[in-house]
């Protein structure tokens, strides 16, 4: 390429003017906005000056560590030494590299679909190879414990935020070549294909050593544009702005690193934001439609990945809005409860909490999951009066609880159980073993509260004696509670 070609577009560049300005911004504000989106959805209780903070902390840490360990793909290999946000910065790149693979992988199918490729198949197969290490590298960097606790919790949310920066710096990218060609005069160069183009960079940028992104993801941009017609001079001017623009993101990012401090990792977040809610609900919503053999072993799997993935995928353990309802919960058990029932144990954290607070009691959880048994079960090794069992081993329990189960815990639990149909086939058999005066106790989130606990109320024939709804400053939820000694007329057959 000679030394013509690049002042060409040095000079088709800077006669931009102020269109100049608006690309360069355009991909600075969309890798700022980007990053601070990111954020969030890994600490959804930062406000956003302090997202911006934290992204500019995540931006400095993926390009000065491989800078540090002479590494290539962008920060793979980096747990931080003593870096408490390691596992956010990590969870962050495997969400970024997955939604990568997709995006890229989409735009190199739909430029391979427009004709102009020489060999679209060679396009897509090298997009689905670069897909493919996308994600076994975002694979790799979720490999510590912690990681998957993190990607398990708010992975749906930190899949959608990339998704979302993904496409925004494709439209930063859109945005450069839009203006230069637009000051080149040149007509008939098809914005759709220009989107494929800079969805499929996207995809070479995250797998491209660095630094500066110089080569995969470079040639992945300018290569493409002169298939669908794009002069050299004007791609290479549109790459010009790119990369300046790149540039100066990468270095607000360190200056404002250098100078502040990010927030620490919260433990007071809750677990689930209205967003994260939606689409969970969503998904177990779409399984219980299913046919009742396909539903159910739909739903012991969805599960059983998620504890594979962690053993407190809830973060029971780390939240302090988990501790201040778990308290809500042993006070309304009280200390009398002979025998107790939790429906939808977990990890177990319940468990112990009664376990300690009754020890004369006995204690029994189950789950659908038999991972999440497993680790109940393994967590509750050092209590006598504790017993985990699956939701079909009701009927084995000995006959001595028979008639004896004196409280039966629902806690963040009715959620999965759609339909009063199917929450009356998942608890009948356990109303059959409760006493006369067996205490129903109801769990959850405020907004779905009266609604899951009336219907639940109903399927088992059941009246809500009493309730009460508690003001937590991170997510208020209400406890409501059932006897078997007050019956509605009919319950749910």
């Amino acid at each position: 390429m000679s030394t013509w070609t690049l002042a060409d577009a040095a000079i088709l560049a800077l006669r931009s003017d102020v269109m100049l300005g608006v690309a360069a911004a355009a991909v600075v504000g969309a890798q700022a906005t980007g990053s601070a989106v990111r954020s969030r959805a890994i600490q959804p209780a930062l406000d956003w000056r302090a997202a911006f903070v934290a992204a500019a902390h995540d931006e400095t840490y993926v390009v000065k560590a491989p800078l540090r360990r002479g590494k290539w793909i962008a920060a793979i290999d980096t747990p931080v030494a003593d870096n408490d946000r390691a596992p956010q910065q990590q969870a962050q790149l495997a969400g970024v590299l997955i939604a990568a693979a997709f995006v890229g992988l989409l735009g190199a199918v739909a430029l391979a679909t427009t004709g102009h490729a020489p060999s679209p198949t060679l396009v897509v197969v090298l997009a689905s190879v670069a897909a493919t290490t996308a994600v076994l590298h975002a694979v790799r960097t979720s490999r510590s414990a912690a990681t998957r606790s993190l990607l398990t919790r708010r992975g749906v949310h930190l899949l959608a935020s990339s998704a979302f920066v993904e496409a925004n710096a494709a439209f930063a990218v859109l945005v450069s070549v839009a203006v230069v060609v637009h000051t080149a005069g040149l007509t008939g160069i098809s914005i759709v294909e220009v989107a494929a183009i800079a969805l499929a960079t996207r995809l070479a940028i995250r797998i491209t050593p660095l630094p500066g992104g110089i080569g995969l993801a470079d040639a992945a941009f300018l290569v493409p544009l002169t298939w669908i017609g794009v002069r050299i001079d004007v791609g290479l001017a549109a790459w010009l702005i790119w990369r300046a623009g790149s540039l100066i993101a990468a270095a607000a990012a360190m200056g404002i690193a250098r100078y502040t401090h990010p927030a620490p990792p919260s433990g007071d977040a809750p677990a689930t934001t209205d967003g994260g809610r939606v689409l969970h609900r969503a998904l177990f919503g779409a399984i219980s439609l299913m046919p009742l053999r396909v539903r159910d072993k739909a739903r012991r799997r969805a599960f059983n990945l998620m504890f594979y993935l962690s053993d407190d995928p809830w973060g029971y353990q780390q939240l302090g809005y988990e501790r201040r309802k778990q308290e809500s919960l042993l006070v309304e058990v009280g200390s009398s409860a002979g025998v107790i029932v939790e429906v939808g144990c977990a990890d177990g954290h319940n468990l112990i909490a009664l376990a300690r607070q009754l020890p004369a009691s006995t204690v029994i959880g189950s789950d659908v999951s038999t991972v999440a048994v497993r680790i109940a079960t393994q967590r509750t090794r050092d209590f006598s009066n504790v017993r985990v069992i699956g939701p079909e081993a009701y009927g084995e329990l000995p006959e001595s609880l028979h008639g004896r189960v004196d409280c039966i815990v629902l806690a963040e639990v009715l959620y999965y159980l759609v339909g009063e149909r199917a929450i009356h086939d998942a608890l009948a058999p356990l109303l059959r073993i409760a006493s006369e005066d067996c205490r129903v106790i109801m769990l959850h989130g405020s907004a779905d509260a009266d609604r899951l606990h009336d219907r639940a109320a109903r399927a088992l024939g059941l009246r809500v004696a009493h309730a009460r709804s508690i003001d937590d400053p991170e997510r208020p939820f209400t406890l409501a509670v059932a006897q078997t000694s007050v019956r509605r007329r009919s319950p749910c057959p």
